[in-house]
Formats: structure tokens, C-alpha cells, sequence
């Protein structure tokens, strides 16, 4: 039965029978959808990360341009989340003024961990985000450098992230001669 059947059927009932329904509540809309979505409905998403992704190292350039839309107004964590690697999110989400709040979810109901929504309905095609090992491996990239992310790497591989995927660059740090000197480099 679809929603437009379960709201004739309420409004179809006599006054007692609504009274009983608003006391024991009535179906929630699209429940099973809002359950995947934070508590969202789907077309409210501009983007939407896994668990795992939120947990890799780094930000996703697609979340931090989501927060930045101008229809962006709040920031949504699963609690399964660990805050820690979330707090890059959080506090550009706080800097745009955007509304935080975690959600509580039965570990069975979904694996998303982070949602960017608006207020009213987007429409977004594509609100999930690629994970780095598929688009390292789409742009030619050493599938080991997902492992250095946030560290220092070799002159060689900077320039190749740099070449094949300027827009992960952020997410590392080009060695220098003093770090060369140390025996800091960790890659190559």
C-alpha cells in the first residue's frame, strides 16, 4: 500500500477511530527510506558517505563542496561514527554555519555515516561518494598510497597525484630536504 492509500485511509475514518490513531501515532512517511538516510528523505541528500569513508583519513573534496552549497543546511553523523575522524566535517560544517546532530541507528539499518541535506527537496543524481582505493586505481595511481594519506611523500608520487588527480592532492604532504635528510619519506 502506498502513502496516498494510508492517509485516504486515515481521513476516511470516523472521529474516534482518528483520535485512536493520533494517540498510538501514525505511520511515519517513507520510514524504511528515512531509516537508510539518517532520518532523511532521499531527496533532501546532497551527499552521502559510508561508515568506512568517514573513518579513512582525510576529507572528500565532494563533502567539503556539499557543506559549501548554498541549499546545504545540516550535517548528519551516524553515532556508529567515531567523532575523532569526523572532525574535519564538523568543524567546516560548524564554519558554514550548518546544523549538526548525530543520529542513533540499529547497525543493521544502514551503512551510511555521513549525510549533507537541505531543507527541502535537491533531487541529487548521485549523492554517494566513490571510495580513494576505487579512484586511485580509476586514475592510475599506486593503490599503496591510500596507506600514506596525511604523511609525506616522495617528489615522484606528489607530482603523479598531482598530474592524474589534482583534487586529492590535500590529502598529502610533499617531502622536503630536511625530511629527506631525517629519513622521514615513507613511500617509493
Amino acid at each position: 500500500m502506498d502513502q496516498k492509500e494510508k492517509i485516504k485511509r486515515i481521513t476516511s475514518k470516523d472521529p474516534l477511530e482518528q483520535a485512536l490513531l493520533k494517540g498510538h501515532g501514525v505511520n511515519d512517511i517513507k520510514a524504511d527510506e528515512k531509516k537508510i538516510y539518517l532520518g532523511q528523505f532521499r531527496e533532501r541528500v546532497l551527499i552521502a558517505l559510508t561508515i568506512n569513508q568517514v573513518h579513512q583519513p582525510g576529507t572528500y573534496p565532494e563533502v567539503t563542496d556539499s557543506i559549501k552549497h548554498s541549499r546545504a543546511r545540516k550535517l548528519i553523523l551516524n553515532r556508529q561514527v567515531n567523532l575523532d575522524r569526523a572532525a574535519d566535517y564538523i568543524n567546516l560544517a560548524r564554519d558554514k554555519n550548518l546544523d549538526f546532530t548525530t543520529v542513533s541507528t540499529k547497525k543493521n539499518d544502514t551503512d551510511i555515516g555521513l549525510i549533507v541535506a537541505a531543507d527541502d527537496a535537491v533531487e541529487e543524481e548521485h549523492i554517494f561518494v566513490k571510495d580513494l582505493s576505487e579512484r586511485f586505481v580509476e586514475v592510475g595511481l599506486d593503490p599503496k598510497l591510500i596507506n600514506l594519506i596525511g604523511e609525506k611523500i616522495c617528489r615522484s608520487c606528489y607530482k603523479d597525484i598531482e598530474a592524474k588527480a589534482p583534487e586529492l592532492l590535500h590529502l598529502f604532504k610533499e617531502v622536503t630536504f630536511l625530511d629527506k635528510i631525517t629519513g622521514v619519506q615513507k613511500c617509493c
